[in-house]
């Protein structure tokens, strides 16, 4: 609130920067969460701090020494948080599109009772519907409380900004997806949705096929579209950077469109650069995987060579 302090999430750690005078990190909390972090809030006070992450969790922590308060699991995925105004609540936006809000507790008064007074509960029986048994009626008023919570929820649907699949859309809204889903979510999609990038650099080397590299490809393209084709091939290890020089040396001897060239050469350049057991490889089956990648490359070459004399010979005849 003073604007010397600022708080930040960033992957799975929560930071707080001093502004004001040196620009640097005071405090630092790793592994808050164990999925990436979306979203971050202080109360009204500035002196409790909430986190929201993909992991399901939302957790409170002390602003000052980020001591761990409380946390409350969701039903999915969390993408946004925020107290209520006057720090009496807090809301939570989940990744379905539907969101949920935590109160704070408050404390409950009681009447206070006189010296010698004598206190007896009050309890009320009577008839039920024909003939039935004797009802509580402390039983109705559960029931009408339950009623009550019923006809919340529902209005909950029924107004307000909503989106997902519980809300009938208005004309002017833009249905994607009109059928729903039907099936299960493909595995690759999950991932993505996850950010699961490791596991998808050892889905593409050990269930897409190299022959046929379309479908390979299309994953890298897209870890290449959000930045994530480092964090995805980053210190694999010997035994999967050894099944990522196999699956290359598949897709090199079948692949012939230009695209799909790039995005191999993209794809081998950021592995040798993102994994030091390969710079130089060590064990014997990673040197021979790399000279077989690499006698690949060299054919490679000759192949250019031969179009560039080609074609110096095509502009000869014209010029």
């Amino acid at each position: 609130p003073g604007a010397a302090l600022y708080a930040s999430g960033g992957g799975t750690a929560v930071k707080v920067w001093d502004l004001a005078m040196t620009g640097k990190v005071l405090q630092e909390l790793n592994d808050a969460h164990s999925k990436v972090i979306m979203d971050l809030d202080l109360d009204d006070k500035a002196a409790t701090l909430i986190s929201a992450s993909f992991d399901g969790f939302v957790k409170v922590f002390n602003s000052v020494d980020f001591t761990h308060l409380c946390s409350y699991k969701q039903t999915g995925p969390c993408t946004c948080v925020a107290w209520r105004p006057d720090g009496n609540g807090l809301m939570v936006g989940l990744d379905d599109g539907s969101w949920q809000f935590r109160s704070r507790a408050g404390k409950t008064k009681k009447k206070a009772v006189g010296e010698g007074e004598l206190v007896v509960g009050k309890r009320v029986l009577r008839r039920g519907k024909k003939d039935g048994p004797l009802k509580d009626e402390d039983d109705d008023e559960e029931e009408e409380s339950e009623v009550e919570i019923q006809k919340s929820k529902k209005w909950k649907r029924e107004e307000g900004f909503l989106r997902g699949h519980l809300h009938q859309p208005e004309l002017e809204d833009h249905v994607v997806d009109q059928q729903g889903r039907t099936g299960r979510e493909p595995k690759v999609t999950y991932l993505f949705r996850k950010f699961e990038y490791r596991k998808l650099a050892e889905y593409l080397f050990y269930y897409t096929k190299p022959r046929e590299p379309s479908y390979g490809l299309s994953i890298v393209s897209q870890l290449l579209e959000q930045g994530a084709l480092a964090s995805a091939l980053s210190e694999m290890g010997e035994e999967l950077c050894f099944e990522a020089l196999r699956w290359l040396q598949g897709a090199y001897s079948v692949s012939s469109d230009s695209l799909q060239q790039s995005l191999i050469n993209e794809l081998l350049l950021q592995l040798i650069d993102c994994n030091e057991c390969l710079r130089p490889p060590q064990s014997q089956k990673l040197i021979g995987a790399m000279e077989k990648v690499e006698q690949m490359i060299l054919k490679e070459l000759q192949n250019q060579e031969a179009l560039f004399e080609t074609n110096g010979a095509i502009e000869s005849i014209f010029s």
